[in-house]
């Protein structure tokens, strides 16, 4: 184990979500992004909510799956959030980016417009 051997050995450590941590290397591509593996996964609906910051220029993206209320950002929190409620997990469809300020339900054809906000 060249890591007790070298004093000069570093790692790259990924946060799990659940206290504890893991090697980047010992990621598998499996394991660092989630994909359906299984028919038995729910496609969910997506809601986007833009939070205004208070006298700040700066939008803050939440999303949140339709009936819940745990608001989840950014992407990884999406990510694990999915996975632990063996929801297909669709990144394509979570867009963080302040400047399209869209509230309302997400959509593979959604257009950014800030004019289309429904809450």
């Amino acid at each position: 184990m060249e890591s007790a051997l070298d004093p000069d050995y570093t790692t790259n450590r990924t946060f799990l979500g659940t206290g504890s941590y893991i090697d980047d290397d010992e990621i598998t591509p499996a394991e660092s992004c989630h994909e359906p593996k299984s028919s038995g996964e729910k496609v969910a609906t997506w809601i986007r909510k833009a939070v205004p910051r208070p006298h700040w220029k700066r939008t803050d993206i939440y999303y949140y799956e339709e009936g819940k209320t745990e608001l989840l950002r950014p992407l990884n929190e999406v990510r694990d959030y999915c996975f632990k409620n063996k929801l297909k997990f669709q990144s394509d469809l979570f867009d963080f980016k302040g400047t399209d300020t869209y509230s309302g339900v997400v959509s593979k054809n959604h257009e950014s417009s800030s004019s289309m906000s429904s809450e």
